[in-house]
């Protein structure tokens, strides 16, 4: 994954580099559905 360096100790910007990517992932992933529920929300209520 790139958290482990050579000497197999854990770099610690390596992996809040790693978390703030899968935040914004998840976060995108998030909206996407949001915005998603809310359009078929409207469709159903038309």
């Amino acid at each position: 994954m790139g958290l482990v360096r050579r000497d197999g100790e854990l770099d610690a910007e390596e992996l809040l580099e790693e978390i703030k990517v899968s935040g914004l992932v998840v976060l995108l992933k998030v909206l996407v559905i949001v915005a998603l529920s809310l359009r078929n929300y409207g469709e159903f209520w038309k």
